[in-house]
């Protein structure tokens, strides 16, 4: 018990109490003049005005349920494209996805539905996956720190850390009773024109499910992405499921490619 509790005996956090119940470590703490960052990164969990903050100290793996919203485009659009465009929004406000993890590695996948609208396009609904949401299948493993992802036409890319130089600040907010605070994560680009970009990546993270995983790939945060704002798309958790057992994921074999090369190939094939 000792060895659990020590991480929160550290300069920055007081404990006035801890009781042990159902599975779980509860930590009361009083309010805090600052956040550590330091605190953060080694991973060490805390409560901050008041609130209860609960440590599932035996949870050994899980699965979250996404929901996607995404916001209209602002601008003018030509009208033989507007019609196409409403439809792949209305497509993709409807997608889900699912994020199981263990300890070490994790799945991103799309949850796929059987449509029961007359009107239901394919092509619409690959151009909805393509602009607004992923049709890929995301794998990581935070001990190789490498990730994978499938394609939908059973392509594998590879990468090594790709996404996890985030930025991580003291604001907060609760989603689905869990504290999460915020984070920053910022990817450069050049577009068609050769103009340099900044793309801005914004995760909200529970430190009480300290699990690096998170949509897509997007990982390396100390606790798990409950709401990611990628461009104009938010996902959002909006089923958690917590167990002690430990789940299977089992990453796809075959041959696969660095991400840096396919991207390059892609770019140089639209003229980029």
């Amino acid at each position: 018990f000792e060895k659990v509790i020590k991480p929160f005996m550290e300069d920055d956090v007081s404990v006035i109490n801890v009781k042990y119940s159902d599975m779980k470590f509860e930590i009361i703490g009083k309010k805090m003049e600052q956040i550590s960052m330091k605190s953060f990164m080694k991973q060490q969990y805390f409560t901050d005005y008041g609130h209860f903050f609960t440590i599932n100290f035996f949870s050994q793996s899980g699965i979250i349920t996404y929901n996607i919203k995404v916001e209209a485009q602002e601008g003018k659009v030509p009208e033989n494209f507007a019609e196409l465009l409403k439809k792949s929004l209305d497509y993709a406000n409807k997608h889900q996805f699912e994020l199981v993890f263990t300890k070490n590695k994790s799945k991103f996948n799309p949850l796929q539905k059987v449509s029961i609208d007359n009107d239901y396009d394919q092509k619409t609904e690959n151009l909805a996956r393509l602009a607004f949401s992923t049709g890929s299948d995301f794998f990581y493993d935070n001990q190789l720190k490498t990730e994978i992802e499938k394609k939908g036409d059973g392509t594998l890319l590879k990468a090594i850390n790709s996404n996890t130089n985030w930025e991580i600040t003291t604001e907060s907010k609760t989603i689905s009773s869990y504290l999460c605070y915020k984070a920053i994560l910022r990817i450069s680009f050049v577009n068609r024109k050769g103009v340099s970009g900044i793309h801005t990546i914004t995760a909200w993270f529970a430190p009480s499910l300290p699990f690096p995983f998170g949509p897509k790939n997007f990982y390396g945060l100390p606790g798990l992405i409950l709401e990611l704002h990628e461009n104009k798309t938010t996902y959002l958790a909006t089923k958690i499921v917590l167990t002690d057992k430990e789940f299977k994921i089992d990453f796809p074999k075959g041959k696969t490619i660095p991400k840096e090369e396919y991207d390059k190939k892609l770019k140089a094939q639209m003229g980029m």
